[in-house]
């Protein structure tokens, strides 16, 4: 083996000398080549200053060579050389860091980046969803319930129970009011402020609202002598 112009050349004597060495050796017999022609068409600083060429003989006898695969190499090359069949190939050693600075990974961590921005949002999302649950579960009272956050009466199977916005607001009153109770004026100055005379539409408003609760709810609207209207459960 001689070196032409900083070009390795393989002469036949290199040849014997590695069939020898291929019989009489117990192990892997691997032949490395430092070729300055090989490196220079190489454009990476990195990888040439570590590449390599190794050669085999193909014969009854030889195998295409390898290394350790930690190495990055080339395809292999097959030809012809003083009658013999030769595979070439090109290595370089450089390290899985090293590989991974070359790379483009734009791509792979604009997916990551996504990744987990996704997985944060995701977590947000439930925890919020979890706390709302929580801190919004309705608390029920004779098969009604209501929900601060919606807005909205719900029965004991969770159905959105559907009043007029006017039932909605006398509904909302009592059911805010300590023991559910509310007396008339209460009533009629919240709903019907500046009116004078509110009882006759109040007794309307309840008169229709309440086989709507008592359809839905175990509960019941209950006037007093004292002109208190009360939501209490119904009797068995």
């Amino acid at each position: 083996m001689i070196a032409e112009n900083g070009t390795t050349v393989i002469t036949q004597d290199t040849i014997r000398t590695y069939k020898l060495l291929r019989e009489i050796a117990d192990e892997e017999v691997l032949i490395a080549l430092s070729d300055k022609r090989y490196r220079s068409y190489l454009k990476n600083e990195k990888v040439k200053e570590t590449a390599f060429l190794t050669f085999d003989i193909l014969d009854q006898h030889g195998e295409k060579n390898s290394t350790n695969t930690q190495n990055i190499y080339s395809d292999t090359l097959i030809i012809n050389q003083s009658g013999e069949t030769l595979a070439l190939k090109g290595y370089s050693q450089l390290s899985a860091a090293a590989v991974f600075s070359m790379s483009d990974q734009r791509l792979s961590i604009a997916c990551m980046t996504a990744a987990f921005l996704w997985a944060i949002l995701s977590c947000t999302y439930l925890k919020k969803k979890q706390q709302h649950k929580e801190t919004d579960t309705p608390n029920g009272f004779g098969g009604l319930s209501y929900s601060e956050r919606e807005g909205r009466f719900y029965d004991a199977t969770q159905i959105p129970i559907h009043f007029t916005p006017m039932q909605q607001q006398f509904m909302s009153l009592l059911w805010e009011a300590p023991s559910h109770a509310l007396s008339k004026k209460e009533i009629c100055d919240a709903l019907w402020p500046g009116k004078e005379d509110a009882n006759d539409t109040l007794y309307t408003l309840v008169r229709r609202l309440k086989p709507v609760i008592e359809q839905h709810t175990d509960l019941k609207i209950t006037a007093d002598r004292c002109g208190r209207y009360t939501l209490t459960i119904k009797d068995l």
